[in-house]
């Protein structure tokens, strides 16, 4: 059975709440992890704002993803100006998703991260939920994870897989019921290398040891 009970750890310091099993790390944190290959603000020029996108493709060509949501709304506009979710700071757009935002990618990634919001009700009546899938299998579930809305609560998301480990989807939800909002900005994820690229990385290594030893 893939779903299994999860560890949540709190650590005062550095206001991280980390919950893994597996070989899956998701961390909610205040600081913004950054994967270099891909990273998509909704503020890229001709983005569509203010309409509604079923499925929402626009960075399917471009980035080989495609977001779609539980209900099947999904938008991007300045929610941030308009309904204050991280403070009413207006950092430009975010995607507003029904129930649930989930990012299909085209081949599988090892490390996706992003910012997101909601605005209903916290753990243990609610609470942010993070699932992971390949080939439409879960191999990943979080539940209960604090709410962020405004400044109060963290809000930066990332979700790694270890020792090689893939997901091909994402999806990241609000699981409340007094509300069917969860908002997503800022995600950045890598490319898993292709066969010959780890064979090369692999070479490297060995390379880069024989050097060392003579």
């Amino acid at each position: 059975n893939m779903r299994v009970t999860t560890i949540l750890a709190a650590v005062a310091a550095t206001g991280v709440v980390t919950g893994a099993y597996g070989d899956f790390v998701v961390t909610q944190s205040s600081t913004q992890t950054v994967f270099d290959d891909h990273n998509l603000t909704f503020d890229e020029p001709d983005v569509p704002v203010g309409v509604p996108m079923d499925p929402w493709t626009y960075y399917q060509a471009s980035d080989g993803i495609t977001f779609t949501s539980g209900n099947g709304f999904l938008m991007a506009e300045d929610w941030d100006t308009l309904e204050g979710i991280a403070g009413g700071t207006g950092e430009g757009n975010q995607l507003n998703g029904g129930f649930n935002i989930a990012m299909h990618f085209d081949a599988p990634v090892s490390e996706v991260s992003w910012q997101g919001w909601a605005n209903g009700n916290g753990p243990p009546f609610g609470g942010m939920f993070v699932v992971l899938l390949l080939e439409g299998v879960e191999v990943y579930a979080e539940f209960g994870l604090p709410v962020p809305f405004g400044t109060d609560v963290d809000s930066w998301f990332s979700a790694v897989g270890t020792d090689g480990m893939v997901f091909d989807e994402l999806r990241f939800g609000n699981g409340a019921f007094n509300s069917f909002n969860t908002y997503m900005d800022n995600v950045t994820f890598n490319n898993v290398p292709a066969p010959g690229a780890l064979a090369l990385l692999g070479l490297a290594g060995v390379l880069g040891g024989r050097r060392r030893r003579s």
